[in-house]
């Protein structure tokens, strides 16, 4: 029998009214169409609307960047030690020759002073700068006759001690000065030789007896 009152429930009446139209709305029909969705996200990942990741920075160095430094700051640190070194060697070695040079005049100067006082009887030493300069004629006269005051002062400076005519050393390292004397007549020729410079000095010395000669 029928009612004649109408539905109390209409809205379940509706809704499975259009579920039976619509099979697609069932929950089941939905389930599968989340597990598609699913499926389609994992092949094509860019369909899928995603968040955009910030740009990546670079809060450091990377190794080949650390390692061309650290070889290029040995470079330039070898360079420098070199440089150093080269000016420390040529400094020392300024110095050295300096030093040489001046034992050179020094021992020149030296022989001047003998070759000044050769045979000489008054008015040569510093006790006497006040009284006449005389030489001992007698045995300045066969010298100069032979031509030999050359060979004669150099046998003299031979016979002093120390004797000017040995050899010496200079500076921190002992550079060696080795002289050389050659007599000729009147005249003594002196070379003052530093190998490891090298450096070398010469001078020609003539006694000054010779202005005495008769």
């Amino acid at each position: 029998m029928t009612s004649p009152f109408p539905s109390l429930r209409p809205g379940r009446r509706e809704a499975d009214n259009r579920t039976q139209s619509n099979p697609a709305n069932t929950p089941e029909t939905q389930a599968r169409g989340l597990r598609s969705l699913g499926r389609i996200h994992l092949l094509f990942p860019s369909a899928v609307h995603t968040k955009p990741k910030p740009p990546r920075t670079s809060s450091g160095y990377s190794l080949p960047e650390v390692m061309i430094s650290s070889v290029l700051l040995a470079a330039v640190v070898a360079s420098s030690v070199r440089l150093t070194s080269s000016s420390i060697l040529g400094m020392n070695r300024s110095k050295l020759r300096n030093q040489i040079s001046t034992a050179m005049s020094e021992r020149v100067e030296t022989l001047r002073l003998e070759a000044f006082r050769f045979l000489c009887e008054q008015g040569c030493s510093n006790s006497e700068l006040t009284q006449e300069i005389r030489y001992d004629l007698a045995a300045l006269k066969p010298r100069c006759t032979a031509q030999d005051l050359g060979g004669s002062f150099l046998a003299h400076l031979q016979t002093l001690k120390p004797s000017p005519t040995e050899g010496f050393t200079v500076g921190e390292t002992d550079a060696p000065v080795i002289p050389s004397f050659s007599a000729s007549g009147n005249q003594l020729r002196i070379s003052l030789d530093a190998p490891s410079i090298p450096m070398s000095m010469s001078t020609t010395l003539v006694p000054m007896a010779q202005g005495w000669c008769p």
